[in-house]
């Protein structure tokens, strides 16, 4: 558990983009049509993730156990793309993160 709101795809897309100062360039389009358009393990890991991605509610960790979350999960995120290019893992070329 991570954050008390829910990302879609879309609105994660455009934060990160927004993170180098760019807009998404977005188009929805039919898996298999994405599929043609990479390599089959990227297609692979795309799919997992998109039919596997639950979104649950924290309101009962919140009730009970007090829970609060310390970030949201584009903080989340951002964390742990800074410490990938922190740590060599990343390359962003001339962008920098903003994030």
């Amino acid at each position: 558990m991570v954050s008390a709101r829910a990302l879609t795809l879309r609105g994660f897309a455009e934060a990160v983009a927004a993170w180098f100062g760019r807009s998404a360039d977005l188009r929805f389009v039919p898996y298999e049509d994405f599929r043609t358009t990479t390599t089959a393990a990227h297609a692979d890991t795309t799919w997992e993730h998109i039919s596997r991605s639950p979104s649950m509610s924290i309101d009962k960790a919140r009730q009970v156990l007090g829970y609060a979350p310390r970030y949201t999960s584009l903080q989340a995120v951002a964390e742990a793309v800074r410490w990938l290019q922190d740590n060599g893992q990343l390359d962003f070329g001339d962008s920098t993160l903003t994030a």
